[in-house]
């Protein structure tokens, strides 16, 4: 071919026609070339090439090499954006791989000194499928869920089952000691008390009732502080005759509100009064018996809550 090498004028081996391809090839057919035809550009190696071709209705822009080929867009300059744009009249299509091979898409993450990729590939697939994204962003929390027919939304997660049961773990610490319960109980010692009198008793142990109130002989000591409560007593018979026997609880020989009346009965109880006691301080017994009424056994019994 004749061309204008800016001086002479006259033919050059590297710019040839090629009669039966019937494309303008630059360079040498046996190595590096570029080819200009009807249909398509091409850029030709001994290894590589990439070509844009047009068959019939369908242009392509490829690359091809024995090992891996690489196309780059590139924007000028590189600090600009780079865009690939697929237009159509009615679906512009991206596609990823051919039937010989499979597609795969890698986003790269540029991050100074050590860059990372994140890699889209497909699955083992038996069918074709399609997913429609969602018209947003969703909300924090969602996930992305599929109809069944591959349009997806943005639903609320779902907590998954609860796992089994985990083991047994260790001990944990002994815990405080609970508070000690005392119980006194005081009787007359077998001796029966007659009618008509005031009798005084400790609260504990064995003692024959006497008229007087007497300190330690008449009262017990109380070796912890808390409360005084639950009174029952009880005799060896009834005292007979409608007679009542009242049975009183006394604190430093103070009459308090635990008390109980005995009428022609062997036993009587207050489970609703109660008082506060220190330690060291003396809790008795005081039975009035009325006139006339038979004289019986007595015992009496408290609790000692802390």
């Amino acid at each position: 071919m004749l061309y204008n090498n800016g001086g002479a004028c006259g033919g050059d081996a590297a710019l040839t026609w090629d009669d039966a391809g019937e494309a303008v090839v630059v360079g040498s057919l046996a190595g590096d070339y570029a080819k200009i035809e009807a249909t398509a550009i091409s850029l030709t190696g001994t290894a590589d090439s990439a070509a844009i071709t047009r068959v019939g209705s369908t242009f392509g822009l490829g690359v091809t090499g024995t090992t891996d080929a690489t196309l780059v867009l590139n924007t000028i300059p590189l600090s600009g954006t780079g865009k690939v744009l697929v237009n159509g009249v009615t679906t512009a299509t991206l596609q990823l791989g051919q039937n010989s091979s499979d597609g795969q898409l890698i986003v790269y993450s540029e991050q100074g000194v050590t860059d990372y990729t994140t890699t889209f590939n497909p699955g083992t697939q038996t069918m074709n499928v399609v997913y429609t994204l969602p018209v947003d962003d969703g909300l924090a929390g969602e996930v992305l869920s599929s109809d069944g027919a591959g349009a997806l939304d943005w639903v609320a997660g779902v907590s998954g089952p609860s796992g089994p049961a985990g083991g047994t773990g260790a001990t944990g610490p002994s815990g405080p000691s609970g508070p000690i319960l005392a119980v006194f109980t005081g009787n007359s010692d077998g001796a029966t008390v007659a009618a008509g009198v005031t009798v005084y008793g400790p609260a504990n142990g064995s003692y024959v009732w006497v008229a007087a109130y007497a300190g330690s002989g008449t009262a017990s000591i109380v070796p912890v502080s808390g409360t005084v409560k639950n009174l029952y007593c009880v005799t060896n018979a009834s005292n007979g005759l409608g007679k009542t026997n009242t049975y009183t609880v006394t604190l430093q020989s103070v009459n308090q509100t635990l008390t109980c009346n005995m009428v022609a009965a062997t036993t009587c109880s207050d489970l609703t009064h109660s008082f506060a006691v220190t330690a060291g301080q003396e809790v008795g017994f005081q039975l009035v018996t009325a006139a006339g009424s038979t004289p019986v056994k007595h015992s009496c019994g408290v609790q000692i809550t802390p």
